[in-house]
């Protein structure tokens, strides 16, 4: 960072950046940056999470950025992001601090309302996690919400094309002539949210990557 000014309207502080060629590749358009000066306490369900900087930024402070995907194409100078005011909040813009992993599947599966689900939040296949959200984000074309997920390697083949995927966040109590049917789900879930899938026809092809766009139900039926 060596300059900053506002801009011609007196709006917004226009911060520049400046990126040396031999780490150019790591900025993308889908790059968010955020203030990453001080301490970021989090509390919630799942416990406490602290966030710090070097110490230099603590001291000094500091902007962090996330490039989610890499496979990009360059970017043009003088390009403008928007500064976050801190890494979660970064997130919740609907860019993950997901990293690709070469072992993972990324499946995505659409919504209308986000609901309790949230980054971090499981994917389960028979109430066994095998994979969890990573991202998420607006759909321009359908004001609709797209999810992403990541699968773990072991689990991959169990995506099929035609795989159902709902939410199984809560306690489903069933009564009937024969008794009373107890559905819960797991406990992470019940606190966080959680997505379950299943598969319609078993045989069905395994989804190659990023090639199906699934719909996410209310519930199993």
């Amino acid at each position: 960072m060596h300059d900053f000014k506002l801009d011609k309207k007196g709006e917004y502080v226009l911060i520049d950046i400046y990126i040396t060629e031999r780490y150019a590749h790591l900025v993308g358009n889908n790059s968010r940056f955020w203030n990453a000066s001080g301490i970021q306490l989090n509390l919630d369900t799942s416990g406490v999470d602290i966030q710090t900087g070097t110490i230099a930024t603590m001291l000094n402070g500091g902007i962090e950025f996330i490039t989610p995907d890499l496979n990009h194409k360059k970017i043009k100078h003088h390009s403008v992001y928007r500064l976050y005011s801190s890494h979660s909040d970064a997130e919740e813009s609907g860019v993950g601090h997901y990293k690709q992993d070469n072992d993972n599947k990324i499946i995505q599966i659409t919504c209308t309302q986000l609901g309790s689900l949230t980054i971090g939040s499981k994917l389960y296949y028979k109430k066994i996690p095998v994979g969890e959200i990573v991202d998420y984000r607006l759909n321009t074309k359908n004001d609709t919400i797209i999810i992403s997920a990541a699968i773990k390697d072991k689990y991959q083949h169990l995506v099929k094309s035609n795989s159902r995927f709902w939410r199984n966040s809560g306690l489903k109590i069933k009564a009937g002539l024969s008794g009373v049917d107890v559905n819960m789900a797991p406990v992470h879930s019940l606190l966080n949210g959680g997505i379950s899938f299943a598969n319609i026809v078993p045989s069905a092809e395994q989804a190659k990557h990023g090639s199906v766009l699934y719909n996410l139900y209310v519930d199993q039926q």
